[in-house]
């Protein structure tokens, strides 16, 4: 399923796969875990994880598909964190990989 960039939410089945594909500067806030490919071909993606207390022990998983210099960012919602900084994807083959603790924290864990 390709989603427009226009959507600034997403809804996905916990565990199922979503592919993002941006044709300008875009925004993408997540609501739960699973595979995500990102082709930034069309310019940079911000992408806002799930708060942590609605996807309890959920791994979301996100790769940068496209070989263009764009970038894929992650930000947390509300007062969640984010071990350290997140690290940005800016290479094709990229992929960052968080673990929710249930309650306010990501832990990226490659």
């Amino acid at each position: 399923m390709t989603q427009p960039y226009q959507q600034n939410t997403i809804n996905q089945e916990p565990g199922a796969q979503l592919d993002i594909v941006t044709t300008g500067l875009a925004e993408q806030t997540l609501t739960t875990g699973g595979l995500v490919t990102a082709d930034v071909t069309g310019g940079n993606l911000t992408l806002t994880l799930p708060l942590a207390a609605d996807a309890p022990a959920a791994t979301l998983t996100v790769q940068k598909i496209d070989g263009t210099g764009n970038t894929v960012a992650f930000l947390a919602q509300g007062s969640d964190t984010i071990n350290g900084a997140a690290a940005d994807l800016t290479a094709q083959y990229d992929t960052a990989q968080f673990q929710s603790d249930g309650v306010s924290f990501w832990v990226q864990i490659v």
